[in-house]
């Protein structure tokens, strides 16, 4: 009788302790504004700027501006999932991959965006690094105050 509740222990403490899967998030990457390549880089340039978002690559000529891996302060922009019963997330990460591009009627403006999250098990004490996807608030703040730079 005793082995029976073990088991029933052992699974319940199984089932509850594995960890939720991320969920998928829609929004639009990238914008078309009504304003010439040049105001639309520095509109960025000064964006990160104020951010302190440590710039790794920039490229004018190709559009292309990059980041470091960053400390994100507020972790509700982000879905790492469920970490389990016994861990947790720690120091959520991200970095950006923004490429300004002039087009016929504008200049295309795309903000791809990379986030990660160290998995702690409390449990085990194994630590990792988990990908953690988007909800678009972050990419969608950056279009919207460059939107209202130019």
């Amino acid at each position: 009788m005793k082995r029976s509740g073990i088991k029933v222990s052992i699974l319940l403490l199984v089932m509850f302790s594995c960890a939720v899967p991320r969920s998928s998030y829609q929004f639009d990457r990238s914008i078309l504004l009504e304003a010439e390549f040049g105001q639309v880089w520095d509109a960025v340039i000064d964006v990160f700027g104020e951010q302190n978002w440590i710039i790794e690559t920039i490229e004018r000529e190709s559009g292309i501006i990059s980041t470091s891996w960053f400390l994100l302060t507020d972790s509700d922009h982000i879905d790492c999932g469920g970490a389990g019963l016994f861990a947790g997330y720690i120091n959520h990460q991200g970095r950006f991959n923004v490429i300004v591009r002039e087009v016929s009627n504008g200049t295309k403006l795309k903000v791809n965006t990379k986030w990660r999250a160290l998995k702690k098990s409390s449990l085990f004490g194994d630590d990792e690094w988990v990908d953690c996807v988007s909800k678009g608030t972050i990419e969608n703040r950056i279009q919207n105050t460059v939107k209202e730079r130019i």
